[in-house]
């Protein structure tokens, strides 16, 4: 079986070992993604099978002509066409009852603020909103530059108590997520990120994926694809981590 790697990033790597510790015995080549080579040894390898890691591998592995095509690790799935693309897959979706559940846990009916962008995520805001019902309350405000999001902030860090970050394109700069988190800690708001970079810099919260068990999961999915059980789409596997010391500065605590 063939795992094609959007890049030597180690989440890939990760997910690709729990891939490959969950299919002992069977034969797992490993690829990184890169201009035509892959489509050349994807079209030349004898496995029936192949998993993408990553939007870009993910492209390739779709647009191959393998019999099975398994998408791990999309943001997203349903927004496009990957639903079609692939036969079965993984998506990296930040369960919204885990967000509600880590914030609520730590500051009673709070008041979180979701800043984003990209107007295709209203949805998965929106199920945010309907997953807090009453335990908290969701503000959700679309900016268009970060010059809009500074100014927007400057007039709300009065109304709330959490700044909740959401995969958008605008928080693909580190400069503008530190600056967002010092703000937060400035302001003594807390911040509650999607992996462990927010952690890094300040961040009270982050719900991140367990990589090496979102790849035994995607190893799963195998016996649906071969199974002809085909549409099948399962989440990554998350757990909430803290920052205690955070925590304790903000005086709020599990």
């Amino acid at each position: 079986m063939d795992v094609v790697l959007s890049d030597r990033l180690k989440p890939y790597i990760e997910i690709a070992q729990g891939l490959k510790e969950y299919l002992k015995g069977v034969d797992v080549r490993l690829v990184i993604a890169g201009s035509g080579e892959t489509a050349r040894v994807l079209k030349n390898s004898p496995c029936g099978c192949s998993v993408g890691v990553g939007a870009f591998a993910s492209n390739i592995v779709a647009g191959s002509s393998k019999k099975h095509k398994i998408c791990s690790l999309i943001i997203y799935p349903f927004i496009g066409n990957w639903h079609n693309s692939c036969d079965c897959g993984v998506y990296a979706e930040v369960p919204p009852g885990l967000i509600i559940d880590s914030v609520v846990g730590l500051i009673k009916t709070p008041k979180i603020l979701v800043l984003y962008s990209d107007q295709a995520i209203e949805p998965y805001i929106e199920r945010i909103r309907e997953e807090a019902d009453k335990k908290a309350f969701v503000a959700a405000v679309r900016i268009s530059s970060i010059e809009e999001l500074k100014k927007k902030l400057d007039i709300l860090w009065k109304d709330i108590d959490v700044l909740l970050f959401v995969p958008d394109p605008i928080f693909s700069s580190e400069g503008l997520i530190r600056w967002l988190v010092n703000q937060a800690l400035l302001h003594r708001k807390l911040a509650v990120g999607y992996n462990r970079f927010f952690l890094q810099v300040g961040a009270g919260v982050a719900v991140t994926i367990d990589y090496e068990k979102t790849g035994e999961e995607t190893a799963k999915l195998l016996g649906s694809c071969v199974g002809q059980k085909k549409g099948r789409w399962i989440p990554a596997v998350y757990r909430v981590l803290f920052n205690d010391k955070v925590l304790k500065f903000l005086g709020v605590g599990r």
